[in-house]
């Protein structure tokens, strides 16, 4: 319990700093786990969210609408493929939100609305809480006009169900994980080892 209201504490103290700084809270190393998270030791929270969103968009490819319902390739690679990198992490109440970003390897541009205009858009982070801290409550995205969708369900459901927000490591994800080892990210692949995914 201590420690939890610790993060909240922390937390609560690291908002009011990035507000008064009308700054978001940035990464500096991108191979390592960013200072804020190391210091409010929420490695499991950034892993999930990381994770999350590599297996969720695992077969997709960034897109931008081309008009008349018809959509066309950023980039002919997979999520799975590119780098995944911290943004942010806003915190509000008891609440953890974590934001990252696609980045686009051969023009090395952030995969987002301000560099392409007319991108098709995902989720980009993941939001927690203390009170409920394996369970993800809500998809989130920066920069949109609905930035929460509730995945929070009972248990029943989750054990149950097939739904790939609910469970975006879905039969056809592991087959494509095994399948194209050599072309996936390297933070990607070292985690579906950890996790036991591949075959």
């Amino acid at each position: 319990m201590r420690t939890i209201i610790n993060v909240i504490i922390a937390g609560i103290i690291l908002l009011t700093q990035a507000c008064r700084n009308n700054e978001p809270i940035k990464s500096v190393d991108v191979n390592q786990y960013p200072q804020i998270i190391d210091s409010l030791h929420l490695e499991n929270w950034y892993d999930s969210t990381k994770w999350y969103l590599y297996t969720y968009y695992c077969l997709d490819t960034p897109d931008v609408y081309a008009g008349n319902g018809h959509t066309q390739n950023i980039i002919n690679k997979p999520y799975s493929s590119l780098d995944l990198r911290f943004d942010s992490l806003t915190v509000k109440n008891d609440s953890f939100f974590f934001y990252f970003n696609f980045y686009n390897d051969i023009d090395k541009k952030i995969i987002n609305y301000s560099n392409y205009r007319e991108w098709t858009g995902i989720v980009n982070g993941l939001m927690f809480s203390p009170k409920n801290p394996d369970t993800i409550l809500c998809l989130v995205r920066s920069n949109s006009s609905m930035p929460l969708e509730s995945v929070s369900y009972p248990k029943r459901v989750y054990d149950t169900t097939s739904y790939k927000k609910v469970k975006p490591l879905q039969p056809d994800v592991i087959d494509f994980i095994n399948k194209n080892k050599d072309i996936l990210n390297s933070w990607f692949l070292e985690q579906a080892k950890k996790r036991g995914v591949l075959n």
